[in-house]
């Protein structure tokens, strides 16, 4: 457990099995992981949301859809990904004190694992690290905003880059992407394309398609399904 932790413990977040290693990637360690989560984050409040009208916050998988309750695209229950679960926990913790960003250097905090700095809460307001500065600053958001109208007004739009992360809602990156069309731009991805644009890639070549080949009704029908170069355990 690094430095950074153990003073960060004072602060309410839990560390103390963070640096363990891990014997299990999936089935009941998984399940007790996830289970954790949602009650950290206030079990009812996470049962609410994986229960509504939506899909899995990080692969899109149908956990309920427009009929709501955990149900796939073919009505199956239940459904539901592990990595959702921890996905709506994350979103649902308490913001992040700003004691923590005014007491800890980015140094410090640079030396936490992506696990122990998600453990410590989320963010509720913009932060802003200065050239030169060994702490981050708080800004407030009308600060923020008009940091970025500036930024945006000196530069040429096709110039820009958008990038938006693919745990954001429909609605959220509706709007992403009709702003950058706006100001003047279709550069526009989400870190979901991104990471799949490879195998998108691969299949195309392979098979003729970038996607899928096969519907969840084609794996209900079969007696044998092979799954190469994926963590089934875990996703």
């Amino acid at each position: 457990m690094s430095e950074i932790a153990k003073r960060l413990n004072a602060n309410g977040a839990e560390f103390s099995t963070l640096s363990r290693k891990r014997s299990s990637g999936g089935g009941f360690a998984a399940l007790k992981y996830a289970l954790s989560k949602s009650v950290d984050s206030g079990l009812l409040d996470t049962i609410n949301q994986v229960m509504s009208k939506n899909t899995c916050k990080t692969c899109a998988l149908g956990m309920g859809g427009q009929n709501g309750g955990m149900k796939d695209e073919t009505g199956s229950f239940p459904q539901a990904c592990k990595k959702s679960f921890q996905a709506v926990a994350a979103d649902l913790q308490d913001p992040i004190s700003e004691d923590v960003f005014t007491t800890n250097s980015i140094a410090n905090l640079s030396e936490m694992s992506s696990r122990e700095l998600d453990s410590l809460g989320r963010l509720g307001f913009p932060l802003i690290a200065v050239e030169g500065a060994s702490h981050f600053a708080r800004l407030s958001w009308d600060e923020a905003i008009d940091m970025i109208v500036r930024k945006m007004q000196s530069i040429d739009p096709k110039q820009t880059f958008f990038y938006s992360s693919g745990r954001s809602s429909n609605e959220a990156a509706f709007l992403l992407q009709w702003i950058a069309r706006a100001y003047g731009t279709n550069n526009v991805i989400n870190c979901s394309f991104y990471c799949h644009q490879a195998s998108s890639v691969a299949l195309s070549q392979a098979v003729g398609s970038g996607t899928s080949a096969l519907t969840l009704e084609d794996l209900k029908g079969a007696d044998l399904a092979i799954l190469i170069g994926s963590n089934p355990s875990s996703n």
